[in-house]
């Protein structure tokens, strides 16, 4: 992830706006895109301030770490479709999981057919 850009940039950017420059003059002038500019000047419109907004921590995950592992002990044989069914998300996010926590699953199940 980009830093953001600094606040006496996007000062000086909505001062040009507002002495009578145009947008894109602005976007080419402080080399930032003409989305940029407007996102800057409807902030410093509804904020009052064009201030870079903090970034939060990341919310957590939706599956928690204990309850799949204790689902995968109790219920070792299940597909992440049925597990993502018990456990109430998708199925990717299973996946997901599981490969973070690296739970490993068994490749090739005995199939109807298999010599």
């Amino acid at each position: 992830m980009s830093n953001a850009y600094s606040p006496d940039l996007r000062i000086r950017v909505i001062d040009y706006v507002e002495a009578g420059g145009r947008r894109a003059e602005a976007a080419k002038l402080y080399k930032v895109s003409r989305d940029t500019v407007r996102r800057w000047i409807n902030q410093k419109r509804s904020e009052g301030s064009c201030k870079p907004k903090a970034v939060g921590a990341r919310g957590g995950y939706k599956l928690k770490d204990a309850v799949l592992r204790e689902h995968v002990k109790a219920f070792p044989d299940q597909t992440l479709e049925e597990m993502s069914e018990y456990l109430g998300v998708h199925e990717t996010t299973v996946h997901y999981a599981c490969k973070r926590l690296k739970i490993t699953r068994k490749k090739n199940r005995a199939l109807p057919g298999k010599r």
